[in-house]
């Protein structure tokens, strides 16, 4: 649930439009961040074969964090 300002005015058609660009823009970050470190977790794994639960699970772990984070909102 995004954060809303509780000084916004809800009449004011201007700062409700630039309120929800602003929570938009914020999440497609959000989301391009996730799907950036998905293609490195990919290919850790792969590069990495048997090891890779050692060797990407710090990787694993940052996604897992991005996840939950992007699921609170």
């Amino acid at each position: 649930m995004p954060i809303i300002d509780p000084d916004l005015n809800g009449y004011d058609r201007a700062a409700v439009l630039q309120a929800k660009q602003k929570f938009f823009y914020e999440q497609e970050v959000r989301t391009q961040e996730i799907i950036v470190l998905r293609d490195k977790l990919r290919w850790c794994y792969r590069r990495e074969g048997v090891n890779h639960y050692q060797n990407c699970r710090h990787l694993s772990l940052q996604y897992l964090e991005l996840l939950k984070a992007a699921k609170k909102g």
